[in-house]
């Protein structure tokens, strides 16, 4: 991808955590890879206050070697991520397309009050006011066992 960036034209940055994936999202790590040296002063300006410390170094170091708990991280949110974008089509919502860790869905009744009710089961998701008066939810993809609770409960309260 670097070479079909680099021939772009214009400014462009790569950005990339190791929250989610690696499992390092207390550790405040990731990584920028810009297309200039204005961009690069610029991100080196903002990051002087969250300087990566030396666990958190070593933790990305061996995230990296680990590549396969990479490969079965990605993979089980690949498969949990289509399995609840279809039980929530299911129910009447209208699922963006992602391919990130976690799913947008309209709803057809307010978005606030089904945060609300499911706040009170203990499963947290947010409720966007957005594209209308209904909103929308943002749902984290989580395990196989996670994902059943969120939608059973979802079942009952819709």
């Amino acid at each position: 991808m670097l070479s079909l960036l680099s021939a772009r034209g214009g400014p462009w940055a790569v950005i990339r955590t190791f929250s989610k994936a690696y499992g390092l999202s207390g550790a405040r790590i990731g990584y920028a890879i810009t297309g200039n040296r204005d961009l690069a002063v610029g991100f080196s300006k903002v990051r002087i206050g969250f300087n990566v410390n030396r666990i958190a170094l070593a933790g990305a170091c061996a995230a990296m070697r680990d590549q396969s708990y990479l490969e079965m991280v990605l993979g089980t949110v690949s498969c949990e991520r289509q399995r609840l974008s279809i039980a929530l089509q299911n129910h009447g919502l209208r699922v963006y397309p992602s391919a990130a860790n976690f799913l947008l869905a309209r709803t057809n009744s307010p978005s606030d009050a089904i945060a609300t009710k499911l706040a009170e089961r203990h499963i947290l998701v947010q409720a966007l006011p957005w594209p209308d008066n209904n909103g929308s939810l943002r749902i984290t993809v989580g395990t196989a066992a996670e994902n059943d609770i969120f939608l059973n409960a979802l079942t009952e309260i819709l």
